[in-house]
């Protein structure tokens, strides 16, 4: 880690704390989140599949967050004695702590990684959380969202429809996409005449390479009329050491070459503060992208959603969950997302079960349906003022 690489990539932060991640006490005494994780097999201690150690799941379970009947509508079952007797032996025993505070600690700890990680690509980059609505998604994402949310002083959480195969559903509908790049490493610089010999190579590289993706795309069954083809050009000053990636759109002419550097040279001011347009610009690479969609893939449109036919009408069922040491254990309803009155506030705590997730909507918290629009269906939460990464709790300040 830390090195700089010269080729292109997604920036992309990932932490060690996601359901599976094993909660352990290292020699210091200190309690730990990950990066080790129990996994699918044999996952956490709570699945019952010979897992031993407590992980972030089993933490949950231990505090009521996940209930007994499992997960996956039921086709997984969760063991809370088998949570228990993991958070008790591994972590609450060795601290001195008791179960609840020692399963409140696992939480509060794997809240600071994920509040760290979403710092990091904020303000250390210049951007506000506050700006931004929090995605929470998979299956444990939702049960962790408020309390980032609060901790980073962000207005609103979005819990998008299937949230646990929301991922997938993502994978699924992806534009098929296909690259070819050419290194070429030319100065663009006229002749007596006032024509580039680098700019036509450039052109003809170029031609060449959107030729080539093209054929790529009608392979994998992209239809020509469908597909979309982008040039992209690294360039640099001639003499550095690094490039910057100017987006062209087709290159058709010299002119389209020219518009480019005009765009570099005001990239570059922006990026480094200053721009020499009588310097040379050099072509490092010639990049063309394609990209198509497959027909019959993408997601549904979104539709409004249905008012439940029994909204209000069937009382729901409800568990104890733990909601820090102020607030301590309450009862807490428990209802499907179906149950929810589209575009209608619901006040916390609340937790709100489908098969593929659970969302934990804690007190002072308020959660709406969305009723219709691009994010129909989707659970829409404000977080108030309350506990931050560390947990959920309304309004504990300590734990």
């Amino acid at each position: 880690a830390g090195w700089p690489c010269l080729f292109p990539m997604l920036d992309i932060e990932t932490v060690g704390a996601g359901g599976g991640s094993v909660a352990w006490v290292d020699a210091g005494g200190l309690l730990k989140v990950g990066p080790r994780s129990a996994g699918a097999e044999p996952g956490p201690a709570a699945y019952g599949r010979g897992g031993e150690e407590p992980t972030v799941t089993d933490a949950d379970v231990v505090l009521g967050r996940l209930g007994p009947e499992g997960l996956a509508a039921g086709r997984v079952s969760l063991d809370p004695e088998r949570a228990r007797r993991a958070v008790w032996d591994r972590v609450a025993r060795r601290l001195g702590l008791s179960l609840e505070e020692a399963a409140w600690g696992v939480l509060k700890v794997a809240g600071a990684t994920m509040e760290s990680a979403i710092r990091l690509m904020t303000i250390e980059r210049g951007l506000d959380p506050r700006d931004f609505s929090l995605v929470a998604f998979g299956g444990a994402g939702p049960l962790h969202a408020v309390a980032l949310a609060r901790a980073l002083g962000m207005p609103r959480v979005i819990v998008p429809s299937d949230p646990g195969t929301f991922s997938a559903q993502g994978l699924l509908a992806a534009r098929v996409r296909t690259d070819a790049v050419k290194t070429l490493l030319l100065t663009l610089e006229p002749d007596r005449r006032g024509r580039s010999p680098a700019a036509r190579r450039v052109l003809e590289c170029a031609a060449a390479l959107a030729e080539e993706v093209a054929g790529v795309l009608e392979e994998e069954g992209i239809p020509p009329r469908s597909a979309e083809v982008r040039t992209v050009l690294d360039l640099r000053y001639e003499g550095q050491n690094h490039e910057i990636r100017v987006a062209s759109g087709r290159l058709g002419s010299e002119d389209d070459i020219a518009r480019a550097v005009r765009l570099f040279h005001r990239r570059h001011h922006e990026l480094n503060g200053y721009r020499l347009e009588r310097a040379p610009v050099e072509v490092v690479n010639v990049r063309v992208e394609g990209t198509g969609r497959l027909p019959g893939s993408g997601l549904p449109r979104a539709r409004r959603t249905p008012a439940p036919a029994s909204a209000g009408a069937a009382a729901p069922r409800s568990r104890p969950v733990y909601f820090g040491p102020r607030s301590g254990w309450l009862a807490t309803p428990v209802v499907g997302r179906e149950a929810l009155e589209p575009g209608r506030w619901h006040s916390g705590p609340l937790v709100v079960s489908e098969p593929d997730a659970t969302t934990l909507v804690p007190p002072g918290t308020r959660v709406r349906l969305v009723a219709d629009g691009a994010w129909a269906g989707s659970l829409v939460i404000e977080p108030g003022a309350g506990e931050g990464a560390g947990g959920d709790g309304g309004g504990d300040g300590d734990g």
